[in-house]
């Protein structure tokens, strides 16, 4: 009992460690939960064929800018995205999967950092005349 009572304490001890955050990139606490997310609300990939990727991995991150306004970072990712059906045909690779690079742009405000901006194709969000 008193072991796992040891346990338990040092895994709790552990947790509070823990950012809330989520991982850093660039040395910025959160970062790459932003850059996921902004991707995830935003990119297309594969001329459009892929319209809701999501970033499984960032393999490689780089500073490109970084001055009292804004942060420039090129990030290297792997992408998948689950809504298009795979085809089922072995040793075909699978359309919508693969590695990309883009370069996130990252304003400095008040609140710390904010992404504003990516490269790459991304989808237009169309209100087709019906208003917000």
């Amino acid at each position: 009992m008193r072991t796992a009572i040891t346990v338990l304490t040092l895994w709790a001890a552990g947790l509070a460690g823990c950012s809330v955050e989520g991982p850093s990139l660039a040395g910025q606490p959160g970062l790459q939960v932003q850059v996921e997310r902004y991707y995830r609300e935003h990119a297309t990939e594969e001329n459009g064929i892929c319209t809701r990727p999501w970033m499984r991995g960032i393999t490689r991150s780089r500073v490109v800018e970084d001055d009292a306004e804004r942060l420039v970072l090129e990030v290297r990712y792997y992408y998948v995205d689950d809504g298009y059906p795979d085809d089922g045909v072995p040793r075909v690779p699978r359309t919508c999967t693969g590695f990309a690079q883009r370069l996130f742009t990252m304003a400095r405000t008040p609140g710390g950092l904010e992404v504003i901006g990516m490269s790459g194709p991304t989808r237009v969000d169309k209100d087709f005349g019906m208003g917000s």
